[in-house]
């Protein structure tokens, strides 16, 4: 009995030496989560943080759109090109967020100066580090990997 608890013991330790070995996997799987939840802040149009509601759009804003002839008012979508660019990259030790458009960190940080209001996408504090709740999902998540859990 002693011997087979040993052996699921070593199988057990060398199963998580070979998950820790790649990180990949769960990296990826992070990724996959802030792109969602960052893609939810626009379907929801509220900060994934606070969960406050974005700002409405300025005067200005709604005028300028109607002159191109946008009729809606969903906030940062004319064209959904931001929310299509936010991706991740993952190695095997890390997961590289970002969203691709010049203009991204405007609207994830407002501008002042260009009367333009925050209106965070991505789950990450103006430090640009992760929120807790978020933080603490993910650290399970790479915990049930680490361990081999289903």
């Amino acid at each position: 009995m002693f011997e087979s608890n040993i052996q699921e013991l070593e199988s057990f330790l060398n199963g998580m030496a070979k998950r820790t070995n790649n990180l990949r996997p769960v990296m990826g799987m992070i990724g996959e989560k802030v792109v969602t939840i960052s893609k939810e802040a626009f379907e929801k149009e509220q900060d994934p943080i606070s969960g406050k509601a974005w700002s409405p759009l300025s005067q200005a804003t709604l005028k300028n759109k109607a002159k191109r002839g946008k009729t809606q008012s969903k906030k940062l979508e004319d064209s959904s090109d931001l929310k299509k660019s936010i991706d991740y990259e993952a190695s095997n030790d890390s997961v590289e967020m970002y969203a691709g458009k010049v203009y991204a960190a405007t609207h994830f940080f407002g501008d002042d100066s260009r009367n333009i209001k925050q209106r965070r996408y991505m789950p990450f504090s103006d430090s640009l580090d992760l929120a807790d709740k978020i933080k603490d999902e993910l650290l399970e998540d790479l915990g049930v990997y680490i361990l081999g859990k289903k």
